[in-house]
């Protein structure tokens, strides 16, 4: 079998043209966000899929923007009125310094060869008093624990094709490792929480609950940061 170097943005227009954009675990870490946010000037949400959450922060800010790698999902996010930008958030952040009160990356640094640079470039973007929050999987969550226990493949790929329905995660954190990472480009953190716990290997059964009391375990890290 021949194979051809992947264009990412190929890879997550065809994953979205597949699958649906938006699942029960996006809407709670989205909504621990939500309820974290002050009202200010301005937001960017960085990897802002079909906008269809991206919209709900317009009653939070004046001016709201959205950018994604996928020419699919900003299609839709136009659809959902939302004000958004294609871009490869690796090859920079197409805004002045000191533009955005508010960045919310969800679920984007796992994506991501060059962290160092994604974080220096939200840091530059990012007002010296605005708030950053970050999610993203988990790498010790519990069932990623259990599996590796039981000498199971804890979600892990080994390219963009196999396992045959993989994500593109190339990057994994613990809370430390997160924390400290942002630490060392200057943000300190300022909340802490995940998302649910998951109870089996299919993911169907999970605990919104647990996460708020274990948040170790939970599926998701959700981090609030502001520059040091």
């Amino acid at each position: 079998m021949q194979y051809t170097k992947i264009k990412l943005d190929k890879f997550y227009d065809h994953m979205w043209e597949s699958e649906r954009f938006i699942n029960k675990d996006d809407l709670i870490r989205f909504d621990k966000i939500y309820k974290r946010l002050k009202p200010c000037e301005s937001i960017l949400d960085i990897g802002c899929l079909d906008g269809s959450l991206t919209k709900r922060l317009r009653d939070k800010a004046k001016m709201v923007v959205g950018i994604d790698i996928s020419s699919v999902g900003l299609k839709r996010a136009r659809k959902n009125g939302i004000k958004c930008l294609l871009q490869d958030v690796e090859s920079g952040l197409s805004f002045k310094s000191d533009s955005f009160d508010t960045i919310i990356a969800g679920e984007v640094i796992e994506h991501l060869l060059d962290t160092d640079y994604f974080i220096s470039e939200i840091s530059r973007v990012l007002k010296k008093d605005g708030r950053l929050y970050i999610t993203t999987p988990n790498f010790v969550s519990l069932g990623r624990r259990i599996l590796c226990l039981l000498g199971e493949n804890p979600f892990f790929e080994a390219s963009f094709s196999y396992p045959c329905k993989s994500s593109g995660h190339i990057r994994f954190f613990n809370k430390s490792l997160l924390v400290n990472f942002l630490e060392h480009h200057g943000f300190r953190t300022t909340y802490y929480a995940s998302d649910v716990v998951v109870l089996n290997r299919s993911g169907m059964l999970q605990s919104a609950k647990l996460a708020t009391w274990f948040p170790s375990l939970g599926r998701s890290i959700i981090i609030e940061a502001m520059p040091a």
